[in-house]
């Protein structure tokens, strides 16, 4: 790699860190020999590991590859390595450990971890259907379809708007003292806003809050302003990478250059622009507004816990039934359908993982039989030939508290019938084990 290419990214992300490294390809038609290597995902804690990967990808495939690390940093003291080992989430291959798909491992809690030293910003450039569906055509060579990528880019102009968005949301980041670091991305534009490293208590409330404001302010395409980067886990294209799309190289830019400088810069490796991620400004605004909102969340779950506690007291103590309906066969799954909420539910991912979370607090023995249950239970629906491995089930997804089936997820997926005085809702005739009622009460004080 070269020197300059080296000490952009050791600036940039530092020597050491606690991020992910992620590298996936395209048109795995034309490469069937590479499909298992669709999608590589590691820990990474240095540059020197990181500029090794970086290498290893450009020797060992024959095309260009997407290569991502995570926007943000988190906590050196729970490294992403030690808790995926702790946690059994990799598996012995010929070639070493390597990580269970992320469906079948649990998950690195980034939003407990997330250390903000930066916010990330992503434009991207919106084409057309005519040319969505031309890129998707397994008939077309990829240097074909790269071709054509950069001819939109030069004829129609489409990385134009993300750079125009990207440009006033700096100048709006430069009145507040800060540095903002401009990256094309290959076919779009990314900005980086640098400060003092922080720690909050609810960073994807805060970041989340912070992109709706801006959202609202510029009035932004949601087509080009990507709203999902707010996600304490999200990735970003490396820096001196290239963009298997275009080939164009990701890497920082002038933003006073001219559209077509920009595209003539990136055909190179060169770095021609400048950057210390250090010589951020002034942080005080920033900081002090990422903090305030902190403070409103915090503010906002005490709030919430008041008025849980409220309800819980003004409703009425109503006792289980004591002739529970007990599920300790998978033939049992059957007698949920007495109860309106399970009769009426269709088939869906989402349904189908809030029905084995339910099942999960049964009597029914371990998860084979959960498992078994849950086929039983949609085959009385007339939904068959589900095999277990495509069945949606998820013994890892079963301890996320989004998946529990309260009142309240019943109502958002239109199910819950509110059941008069609450006597006749599963939660007190259906035997569970008391641990749900205990994992109820965690969620119901969450505010996140």
């Amino acid at each position: 790699m070269r020197y300059e290419h080296v000490e952009l990214l050791e600036n940039f992300y530092g020597i050491s860190f606690n991020k992910d490294f992620l590298v996936n390809g395209l048109d795995w038609d034309d490469y069937p020999e590479y499909k298992r290597h669709y999608t590589k995902s590691e820990p990474i804690n240095n540059s020197k590991r990181l500029i090794k990967r970086m290498d290893m990808v450009k020797k060992k495939y024959r095309q260009t590859m997407n290569t991502y690390i995570s926007a943000y940093d988190y906590d050196h003291q729970h490294d992403i390595h030690q808790f995926h080992l702790d946690h059994g989430n990799y598996k012995e291959t010929p070639f070493g450990l390597k990580l269970k798909p992320s469906n079948e491992r649990t998950s690195y809690p980034y939003s407990d971890h997330i250390i903000l030293d930066r916010i990330f910003h992503d434009f991207d450039a919106p084409i057309s259907f005519e040319d969505e569906q031309l890129m998707k055509d397994p008939a077309i060579a990829i240097e074909d379809k790269k071709e054509h990528m950069r001819t939109i880019l030069f004829q129609k102009h489409i990385a134009r708007k993300p750079l125009d968005y990207a440009k006033q949301l700096g100048d709006f980041y430069q009145r507040m003292g800060l540095n903002p670091t401009y990256v094309f991305s290959g076919k779009g534009i990314h900005l980086y806003i640098h400060f003092r490293p922080i720690r909050l208590e609810f960073p994807k409330y805060v970041l989340s809050e912070l992109y709706n404001a801006i959202r609202q302010t510029f009035k932004f395409n949601d087509e080009i302003f990507d709203k999902k980067v707010f996600e304490p886990a999200r990735k970003s294209r490396i820096l001196t990478s290239r963009n298997p799309k275009t080939d164009y190289y990701v890497k920082p830019i002038n933003p006073e250059w001219s559209y077509f400088e920009i595209l003539d810069d990136v055909e190179s490796p060169d770095i021609n622009v400048d950057v210390d991620v250090n010589d951020y400004g002034d942080d005080s605004k920033i900081i002090e507004v990422l903090t305030s909102h902190d403070e409103i969340a915090k503010q906002l779950q005490k709030e919430q816990r008041i008025r849980n506690q409220m309800m819980r007291n003004s409703r009425p103590r109503i006792h289980a039934n004591k002739n529970q309906t007990v599920i300790a066969k998978p033939d049992d799954a059957v007698k949920l359908m007495q109860y309106p909420c399970f009769n009426q539910m269709k088939f869906s991912d989402y349904n189908n993982l809030v029905l084995v979370n339910i099942l999960s607090f049964t009597d029914l023995k371990d998860a084979n039989d959960v498992q078994d249950a849950m086929l039983k239970f949609w085959e009385n629906k007339d939904i068959r030939n589900m095999k277990k491995s495509e069945s949606g089930f998820n013994r890892v997804k079963l301890n996320d508290k989004k998946y529990s089936f309260t009142n309240n997820t019943m109502k958002r997926l239109d199910l819950c019938h509110e059941c008069q005085d609450w006597k006749h809702c599963f939660k007190y005739n259906l035997k569970l084990d008391e641990s749900y009622h205990d994992k109820l009460e965690t969620y119901k004080n969450g505010l996140i």
